[in-house]
């Protein structure tokens, strides 16, 4: 739809982002219903260089590409999992397309999901 293109910028084929006000705006308009839209809120910021310094050097990233049929393919996963996975089974999914099977195994019960499966337990359960 015209109306919808010209407020969303593309990321990749068949997935675009835009602002909360123009998602509501297209659901009003009746050109967008609300199923159509997955509302993502955060924030993430680096000073200059750093997310590079961040994939390179310490290997805190890993960079692949990625298709509207994978996202939707992950979104469903994460819908039909127990609300305790905490999205790890996302991130080992993941993990495993780009073949670091053995990062899945290195990071097992590891402190930080630990303790993101206790802040989901404590906050989503």
């Amino acid at each position: 739809d015209p109306a919808a293109k010209e407020v969303s910028t593309v990321v990749i084929e068949g997935v675009s982002y835009c602002s909360l006000e123009d998602a509501e705006r297209l659901v009003d308009e009746g050109v967008a219903k609300k199923e159509d839209f997955w509302l993502l809120v955060g924030y993430a910021g680096w000073a200059p260089g750093q997310l590079q310094s961040e994939i390179d050097d310490r290997n805190s990233w890993h960079v692949a590409a990625a298709s509207s049929i994978l996202l939707n393919q992950l979104i469903n996963q994460a819908a039909t999992a127990e609300t305790m996975d905490a999205g790890i089974s996302v991130w080992e999914t993941l993990m495993a397309r780009i073949g670091l099977n053995e990062k899945i195994e290195q990071e097992k019960h590891r402190f930080a999901d630990d303790m993101l499966r206790e802040w989901t337990r404590t906050r989503l359960a």
